[in-house]
């Protein structure tokens, strides 16, 4: 797959975003994002994002809606986002997280933000499955998903995940986002949380 630098996209905004009530604080869960990639990211990291995010609209059949893709540093301030962020294996430990993670993602519930870290400096050997996996998975933490069992992308290690979104993962998102399960899963699908 060619790189997709020259291929920024913009959709047409059409979605809703549902405010959940909560004892702690009102939780905005959106599906709707605006994109952003950092453009320190390599050819191979942001073809790999590009997979992982056209698997996940593939599999969530038009409940998942990106807005706008760029390739720019994060904004801060911008709501309803999903940031890519190139970065090293020291600087994710130096936020707490363990040096041996191949990805890292911080969400903010209530701003609908999520910020994937990726360590190029260790994800520079993986193939692009390896990576488009990890990216899935990423991407799943920034749209609020958790751990789940064994052959979901969202299962806690590479070990046991699946390469791409399954009818488990959508159930979750489905469930999160409080949407109705597809028509891409005509079985439905299960999930169950793993620590």
């Amino acid at each position: 797959m060619l790189p997709i630098r020259n291929a920024i996209r913009t959709l047409i905004v059409v979605g809703t975003m549902i405010a959940c009530s909560s004892e702690e604080q009102e939780t905005i869960i959106t599906d709707i994002y605006g994109v952003y990639i950092d453009p320190a990211m390599s050819d191979k990291e942001v073809n790999s994002f590009n997979q992982a995010l056209i698997a996940w609209e593939t599999m969530l059949d038009g409940k998942l809606i990106i807005s706008s893709i760029e390739f720019a540093k994060c904004p801060e301030s911008n709501y309803n986002r999903i940031c890519a962020i190139s970065t090293t294996a020291a600087d994710i430990n130096a936020k707490g997280v363990n040096p041996e993670e191949v990805g890292y993602t911080a969400w903010n519930v209530a701003e609908g933000k999520g910020n994937i870290y990726i360590p190029s400096d260790k994800d520079a050997d993986m193939s692009m499955e390896e990576m488009t996996l990890i990216m899935a998975h990423e991407l799943g933490h920034a749209m609020g998903l958790e751990h789940t069992q064994t052959g979901t992308v969202m299962c806690y290690t590479t070990a046991c995940a699946a390469g791409l979104p399954t009818c488990d993962d959508e159930a979750q998102w489905s469930w999160v986002h409080h949407k109705e399960e597809n028509l891409n899963c005509p079985n439905g699908g299960e999930f169950y949380y793993q620590n």
